[in-house]
């Protein structure tokens, strides 16, 4: 049986129906073959080649004049390929364009989920692709639709001031920066990095459901600048207070005792919500802004075991992520103090399971309450 000489000169394999391989580039003007995943190129630049007459490196011809020599000034088309002269151009070109490559990994912008966007800072020539700089996805395409700055430029977005670099704070989910004393109401100490993600006002969005819909109410904690809206709360609000405001976790910080939604004292921790339970329907809470139901017959996590947690996670139908808590040895304690950010990024986790595991872990935050140890550990709805 004759060997097929259609095959590519670097992986030595022909055309196929896979996403990577479909396309192979033969070269008009000498016989080199190549995929154009072969030669780094991106699926639509590959495409792109393979709808006309496409030339190897080593042959390459300016599309205007057809001619090879001076090969030091051919550009060639980040987007089709082809080769320019930069004088046989309209207008001319007198020196080659700056090269639009990240400054981590020395890349161009592709259409892979990981590189498709490069940011690029407003201030200086910066640039960088979101997952070079550990952005999460969504971070990425957040900060990809305003004047991004990069960490060395960052300035404050109320301001416009650079100084007091101390004082300035990211936001977790668009990246914009802002002083402390510049936010409404202003901070006078820096959030907890590990405790929470924080957000600047306009990307606010409920620590209880998640949801940024019905801003108007949420209400905004006076002491770690949390969002929550108020029917997400528990026992929920009608109305917004007047004054100062805290949440129920930096009033147990503080005060240790004392219930933020009345005048009422808990016995301990593990019991902190006993009392404004009383007042809830028996079964579940549905919360009028995010249309989620709150579980009341919710479990205290605070004594489980490091077992006790990968069976939860396990129950609640992520099992191959139950194994990565207990090879992280996350107890209970652990587990009520982890952030969206520790699940999101610090557990090289999926984003959708992800997402859905810390829904199931927040209902544990907010809600638990003591569990009969004969009762089931059960997913959360």
């Amino acid at each position: 049986m004759p060997i097929s000489e259609d095959i590519c000169d670097f992986c030595l394999q022909g055309p196929s129906l896979t996403e990577a391989s479909r396309i192979l580039l033969r070269c008009t003007t000498c016989p080199a073959k190549a995929h154009p995943v072969c030669m780094d190129y991106s699926k639509d630049l590959g495409v792109k080649a393979s709808s006309f007459a496409w030339q190897c490196f080593d042959c390459k011809s300016c599309t205007v004049c057809l001619g090879n020599d001076n090969g030091d000034s051919l550009l060639l088309c980040d987007s089709c390929d082809r080769a320019y002269h930069m004088l046989c151009l309209l207008p001319p070109l007198t020196q080659r364009p700056e090269e639009d490559i990240c400054d981590f990994c020395l890349q161009g912008p592709s259409l892979t989920e990981a590189s498709r966007i490069l940011l690029r800072c407003t201030t200086c020539p910066a640039k960088a692709h979101p997952v070079c700089m550990d952005y999460s996805k969504d971070l990425g395409v957040k900060a990809s639709s305003f004047a991004w700055q990069c960490f060395d430029c960052k300035s404050c977005t109320v301001c416009l001031g650079n100084d007091n670099g101390d004082s300035l704070l990211l936001c977790d989910s668009c990246d914009r920066a802002y002083h402390m004393l510049c936010l409404l109401p202003p901070l006078t100490q820096r959030p907890e990095a590990s405790s929470f993600a924080w957000q600047c006002f306009d990307c606010k969005s409920c620590t209880v459901c998640l949801g940024n819909d019905n801003g108007d109410s949420l209400l905004l904690c006076d002491s770690c600048d949390r969002a929550y809206h108020m029917l997400c709360l528990l026992p929920p609000l009608t109305q917004r207070p007047e004054g100062m405001w805290k949440c129920e976790s930096c009033v147990f910080e503080q005060d240790g005792n004392q219930s933020v939604y009345s005048n009422e004292t808990t016995v301990s921790y593990n019991s902190r919500t006993t009392s404004v339970r009383n007042s809830l329907p028996s079964d579940v809470i549905q919360c009028n802004s995010c249309q989620s139901l709150h579980p009341v017959n919710i479990p205290d996590a605070i004594n489980w075991s490091v077992e006790q947690v990968a069976s939860f996670i396990k129950a609640c139908g992520f099992a191959k992520e139950a194994s990565i808590f207990a090879e992280q040895e996350i107890d209970g304690r652990s587990l009520l103090l982890i952030s969206r950010q520790d699940i999101l990024c610090g557990l090289n986790l999926k984003l959708g399971p992800a997402l859905k595991i810390y829904k199931q872990i927040q209902h544990l935050q907010v809600y638990g309450k003591p569990l009969d140890p004969l009762q089931k550990i059960l997913p959360l709805s």
